[in-house]
Order: structure tokens, then sequence, then C-alpha cells
């Protein structure tokens, strides 16, 4: 007998603990609000206008051409721009003399550069405050050297490259 009231109170015991503890959370439905936040990241997208330009040069020396890429830059915060470019290369490693020249209408600093003659890139840095889409165009201009200074041929190719990093 003794056992089944030590049982007894026992379940007694556990009942009670298990409704105290209903009690304390309350009555069904209970609700509760919880914090949510969001980062967006830092991010920017280059659309150019067109995807390719040539020069028509007649061979003379001295002659020249000039083509325009125009692009917009849409960022969500403060950027750093950073324009390349090299000169005009074939193959054979004849080089004609190119410089640019870099307009942005809106916000974007304007600049000239001349990449160094033996074809590597020259960079320059331009900053923009704030989101939003900015315009620019890179115009170069390529002038031939002397007539035997570079060799006939549509195989010259140069680079333009803009990079858009966050400040």
């Amino acid at each position: 007998m003794r056992k089944y009231l030590i049982a007894l109170v026992a379940l007694a015991m556990v009942l009670g603990l298990s409704g105290m503890a209903v009690a304390l959370e309350g009555n069904l439905p209970v609700s509760d609000t919880i914090g949510v936040t969001a980062t967006v990241a830092d991010y920017a997208a280059i659309t150019p206008s067109a995807s390719d330009s040539v020069y028509t040069l007649t061979g003379a020396a001295g002659d020249d051409d000039t083509v325009s890429l125009s692009a917009s830059i849409e960022t969500n915060c403060d950027a750093s721009v950073a324009m390349s470019a090299t000169q005009l290369v074939n193959t054979a490693s004849d080089v004609i003399d190119t410089t640019y020249a870099v307009t942005a209408p809106n916000a974007l600093a304007n600049g000239s550069f001349d990449p160094d003659p033996l074809a590597t890139t020259y960079a320059d840095s331009l900053s923009i405050t704030g989101r939003g889409t900015y315009s620019y165009s890179v115009t170069g201009t390529a002038t031939l050297g002397a007539i035997s200074a570079q060799a006939a041929g549509s195989d010259y190719s140069a680079t333009v490259t803009v990079t858009v990093s966050s400040i």
C-alpha cells in the first residue's frame, strides 16, 4: 500500500508541474515578434553601347582615325572606376600609336591618357559618389607612323578595360 501511495504522490507532482508549465507560457495561441535584418552587398553593372569599334586607316604616313565607345555604369554605392587601354598591336608586334580621351558628362571626371608606346596598359582612376547610373565615353585616336612602320592588314587589336570597385 505504501508503494501505491508513493506512486500516487509522484504522479500528482508530475501532473502538477506540467500544469504549472503550461500556465507559465500562457493560453494558446501564443505569439512573439522576432526582428529580421537584411544586408545588400555592393554591386555595379557596366553596360557598353557597342561591343567593338573599327578604325579605318589608309596606310599613308600620319593618317589617323577616331572611334568612340560609350557605356554606362550603374552602382548602388560609392565606387572607384579604373579605366585602362592598350595600343593597337598586330600579331607581328607592330604598334599603331593610340591615344584615348575619357568624357563623362555626369559625375565622372574627364581626362586623357596615352598608353605606353610599347603596348603596355595605362590606367586612370575616377570616383563615383552615391548610387545611380553614370554615362561615359572613351574616344580613341589611332595615328600611323611612317608608311613602313606598320604592316598592312586588319589583325590589329586593342582593349579598353573598365573596372568598378566599391570604396
